[in-house]
C-alpha cells in the first residue's frame, strides 16, 4: 500500500508542473488542479476521517431494540493520517441496520468532481443492502451505489464511485450533484442483524470524472390533466459534452419544430400519452427518457352531499390529507376536486407540534387549519382532524424505555395529560371540526413506559408494592404480564379522557381511530404488543367508527384482514359501530398500486361489509405532490367507470319520543328505503373477555353480536316510524336498506321509560 501511495504522490508531483488556474464552485473545499496529457484532473479533499465532526448515526427503530449502532475514530487501524472511522451496525444488541452519514446543513456542489474515492474495509461478508448513498435537493431524493464488488473482508480497498451513475434512483430522476446535502454509508437490512457488522472508511476525496454519454431527465415524469389542459415539460442533462440538441416524441411520433429543452402538450382526447425527449451531444451520443400523461374527461356532475353525521351516510368516502402544511396547499381547489370526484369526508392530519409549542410547552394557534376546514365545509363535506398522538413529544414528556428515553409520548406523565387536554379542548372549541381521529394511540413496543411517574402509577393501579422496577416488568420478569396489561389500560384511559374532554364542549363530535388490523384467531396481539385495545374502545362507546389500516395491494389479503377486524372489533358486518378502513394508492416502498388493482380493493372491501373508506392520501390539484403523493383523479375516474360510486344517501332527523310505556322512533332518509328497528332489554352486542390465548396470561375483549327483537316495514319510503312497548331500559338500533341492498345501521342507543 505504501508503494501505491508513493507512486500516486510522484504522479501528482509531476503533474503539478505547468499548473493552471481553475475556478470551481467547490466551497468549502480546497481544490488541487492537475494537468495530465492535456486533460485537467482535479482532486478535492473531502474528509480525512480523523474527527467525527459532522458525521452522524441513524439507527433502525425496531420496537425491541431501537438504536445500537456506534461510530468512533479508530487510531490503530487506518490508511493514513491519525485515524479512520469505524462504524458498527448492531454493536450492542440486534437491530435492523441504519446508516452513518455526513451532513453540513447545506449543499455541496459536486458537479465538477463527481468521482468519489475512499478507502474501506469490512469485517465480514455484508448483505447486498450495504451500499453508498447520496441525498440530493430539497426533495431529499436518495441515490444508491453498489460497492460490495470492490470490497474484501479484512482488507483495505480503494472504492471508486461515479456519482453520476447511481445503481438505485427515484423513478426517472438523475442526481442533482450541485445540491448534495448528505453522504451516507447505508445498511437497511430488512432482517435482524444479530452480530455486530463493522465497516471502516478513510480518506475520502473527490475527482473529476471521465466523459460519459448524456443522460436525460424529464420533469414532470408523470402528470394527470383534463382534456385541453396543457402540460409543460423540461429536460435536464447529466453527462455528455455540450452543445446539446433535443427532439420530442409523443406516442412514438416526432413533434416537428420542437428542438429546445422544453415542450408543451395539450390533448382534446382522453387517454394515455407517453412523451419522450431524445438528447444528442457534441460527440453524437444520445440519451433519452420518457414521461407519461393521463388525459381525463371531467367526472360526472355531483349532487350536493346530504347533510348528515358520517355514521348515517350510505357510504363514507373520505380522503386523508397527509402532511399538507409544507406543500403550499390551495384548500379551495383541493375541496373542489374532492367534491367533483364524489368524496364526502375530509380527514386532515395535525401533528401535535402544529398546535403545541414544544419549546415553551403551551398551545399555539393554527389558522391554516381553519382555512382548510372552511374550504371543505363550503362544499358540504364533513371534516375530521387526525391528531398524531404518540409519535414525538416535548422533551419533558418523552417515554423511558429499556434503552433510554425515546421520542414518544409517555401517557402516564401529568405533563402529557395536561398537554393532551389543552389540545383536545382547543380543537373542540376553537376549530369547527366534525370529528376527531386518534392516530398513533399506542406504545411503540413492549418495553415502555419505565419512568418514575409510570412506576408510581403502576404501583397505585396494581397494588404490587414489591416490584423491582424495572427488571420485574420487562420480558421474563415476574410482573411482565401485569405490566403489559396495565399499560394497555393506560392507553384505554387516555382514549376515554380525550373523548370526554372534547364531548363536554361539543357533544355531537364523532370519534374514530386508525388501528392495526386484527389477525385470525389472534385478537389480542396488538393489545398486548402496543397497548392498542380497539375492542375495549368500541365496547365502552368511545368510538363512533373504527378505521383499520388496510395498506397493501393484495385485495384478497385485504379482504381477509377486514373480515378478521370486523369479527374482533365490531362483532361482524353491520356491527356495533361502522367500520371504515383506510386504504392507499401508495402503500410502501414496493411502488404504487395500479388503477385496476385499486378498483378491486374498493370492490372487495364493499363486498366484505365495510361502511366506506378513507383514501391515504390526497394528491392532485391544489397541492405539491412531491415524491409521496399520487394524483387521485385517474383512480376515482376508474371507480366511476366500474360503477362503484353510486349516489350517497343518508339517514336524517332521528327522533325518539317516550310516552308512558311507549317509545316512538322516527327518522327520514334522502332516498327510498325500507326501515328496520332492533331492540332488546339486554345488550345487542356483548364484549367477551378472553384470556390465555396462545398461552399468554393476558385479558382482552372480543365484540360479539347477540341480537334482539326486530321489526321492519315492507314498503320503500323516505319516512320511517316505529312504536314499541317499553317497561325497562332498552337498547335500540335503527336500519335503512335502499333498493340496491345498501344498508345504513346506527350504533346501539339506550332509552329509558
Amino acid at each position: 500500500m505504501e508503494n501505491l501511495k508513493k507512486g500516486t504522490l510522484t504522479l501528482i508531483s509531476v503533474a503539478l508542473i505547468g499548473l493552471i488556474s481553475l475556478c470551481l464552485a467547490l466551497s468549502p473545499f480546497t481544490s488541487i488542479p492537475i494537468r495530465s496529457s492535456g486533460r485537467i484532473i482535479v482532486c478535492v479533499p473531502f474528509d480525512k476521517c480523523n474527527q467525527i465532526g459532522d458525521w452522524k448515526i441513524y439507527s433502525s427503530r425496531d420496537s425491541q431494540a431501537p438504536g445500537y449502532n456506534t461510530l468512533e475514530v479508530d487510531t490503530a487501524d487506518k490508511v493514513e493520517g491519525s485515524g479512520s472511522f469505524k462504524g458498527t451496525f448492531a454493536a450492542n444488541a440486534p437491530n435492523y441496520g441504519g446508516q452513518f452519514y455526513k451532513s453540513n446543513g447545506s449543499f455541496w456542489n459536486l458537479e465538477n468532481t463527481p468521482l468519489l474515492r475512499m478507502w474501506m474495509k469490512i469485517n465480514q461478508t455484508m448483505h447486498p443492502a450495504f451500499r453508498l448513498e447520496i441525498i440530493c435537493s430539497f426533495s431529499w431524493d436518495t441515490f444508491g451505489y453498489e460497492i460490495l464488488d470492490q470490497l474484501a473482508v479484512g482488507e483495505w480497498k480503494e472504492v471508486v464511485v461515479d456519482l453520476r451513475l447511481p445503481d438505485y434512483k427515484p423513478n426517472g430522476k438523475l442526481p442533482r450533484l450541485n445540491e448534495v446535502h448528505r453522504l451516507c454509508i447505508s445498511y437497511w437490512y430488512g432482517y435482524s442483524i444479530n452480530n455486530p457488522q463493522v465497516v471502516w472508511w478513510d480518506n475520502i476525496t473527490l475527482w473529476t470524472g471521465s466523459y460519459i454519454p448524456p443522460q436525460a431527465e424529464i420533469t414532470p415524469i408523470s402528470k394527470t390533466v383534463m382534456v385541453n389542459e396543457t402540460v409543460s415539460f423540461s429536460a435536464r442533462i447529466l453527462g455528455g459534452e455540450a452543445p446539446y440538441s433535443y427532439s420530442w416524441w409523443v406516442n412514438g411520433t416526432q413533434q416537428q419544430g420542437q428542438t429546445s429543452n422544453t415542450f408543451n402538450l395539450a390533448r382534446s382526447t382522453a387517454g394515455k400519452y407517453n412523451v419522450t425527449v431524445v438528447v444528442s451531444d457534441n460527440r453524437g451520443n444520445t440519451g433519452s427518457t420518457t414521461a407519461w400523461v393521463t388525459v381525463l374527461t371531467p367526472p360526472p356532475g355531483q349532487s350536493p352531499i346530504p347533510s348528515s353525521l358520517d355514521v348515517f351516510k350510505s357510504e363514507v368516502r373520505g380522503i386523508f390529507v397527509w402532511n399538507p402544511w409544507d406543500r403550499n396547499p390551495d384548500w379551495t381547489l383541493i375541496a373542489q376536486t374532492c367534491f367533483d370526484y364524489g368524496i364526502n369526508t375530509a380527514v386532515i392530519e395535525v401533528p401535535k407540534e402544529m398546535v403545541w409549542d414544544y419549546s415553551n410547552n403551551r398551545l399555539k394557534d393554527f389558522p391554516q387549519l381553519r382555512t382548510a376546514i372552511s374550504a371543505f365545509h363550503a362544499k358540504g363535506m364533513n371534516v375530521h382532524v387526525l391528531l398524531v398522538i404518540g409519535l414525538t413529544a416535548p422533551s419533558n414528556m418523552q417515554a423511558l424505555s429499556s434503552s433510554g428515553e425515546k421520542d414518544w409520548l409517555d401517557f402516564t406523565k401529568n405533563a402529557s395529560r395536561q398537554m393532551l387536554r389543552e389540545i383536545c379542548e382547543s380543537l373542540a372549541k376553537d376549530y369547527d371540526i366534525d370529528g376527531f381521529v386518534f392516530d398513533y394511540i399506542r406504545w411503540p413496543g413492549t418495553d415502555m413506559p419505565l419512568g418514575e411517574e409510570a412506576r408510581q402509577k403502576f404501583i397505585a393501579d396494581t397494588g404490587l408494592n414489591d416490584v423491582n422496577w424495572y427488571s420485574d416488568v420487562l420480558y421474563g420478569g415476574r410482573y411482565y404480564w401485569q405490566f403489559i396489561e396495565w399499560r394497555m389500560k393506560v392507553i384505554d384511559e387516555t382514549v376515554r379522557d380525550m373523548v370526554g374532554w372534547m364531548k363536554a364542549i361539543k357533544p355531537n363530535l364523532l370519534f374514530s381511530a386508525t388501528v392495526f388490523t386484527a389477525f385470525q384467531d389472534c385478537g389480542n396481539y396488538w393489545a398486548m404488543q402496543i397497548g392498542q385495545h380497539t375492542a375495549e374502545w368500541v365496547d365502552k362507546g368511545y368510538l363512533d367508527f373504527v378505521c383499520p389500516m388496510l395498506y397493501g395491494r393484495d385485495y384478497i389479503d385485504i379482504g381477509l384482514c377486514l373480515e378478521d377486524s370486523l369479527d374482533f372489533y365490531t362483532g361482524g358486518r353491520e356491527g356495533k359501530v361502522p367500520m371504515i378502513p383506510y386504504i392507499s394508492m401508495n402503500p410502501g416502498a414496493s411502488g404504487d398500486v395500479d388503477v385496476s388493482t385499486f378498483v378491486e380493493i374498493v370492490r372487495t372491501i364493499k363486498e366484505k361489509g365495510a361502511d366506506g373508506w378513507v383514501i391515504w392520501g390526497y394528491g392532485g390539484p391544489g397541492i405539491n405532490l412531491g415524491t409521496s403523493l399520487i394524483d387521485i383523479r385517474p383512480y376515482f375516474s376508474a371507480l366511476f367507470d366500474a360503477g362503484l360510486m353510486e349516489p350517497v344517501w343518508a339517514i336524517q332527523n332521528l327522533n325518539v319520543q317516550i310516552n308512558g310505556n311507549e317509545a316512538t322512533i322516527s327518522w327520514t332518509t334522502t332516498t327510498l328505503t325500507k326501515g328496520k328497528i332492533e331492540y332488546s332489554t339486554n345488550n345487542i352486542f356483548n364484549a367477551t373477555i378472553r384470556f390465555g390465548d396462545f398461552d399468554r396470561p393476558f385479558h382482552y375483549k372480543d365484540i360479539e353480536y347477540v341480537g334482539g327483537e326486530i321489526e321492519e316495514n315492507a314498503t320503500f319510503s323516505t319516512t320511517h316510524l316505529f312504536t314499541i312497548q317499553i317497561s325497562d331500559s332498552l337498547q335500540i338500533r335503527i336500519q335503512s336498506i335502499d333498493e340496491n341492498g345498501v344498508i345504513v345501521t346506527s350504533k346501539p342507543l339506550s332509552i329509558l321509560p
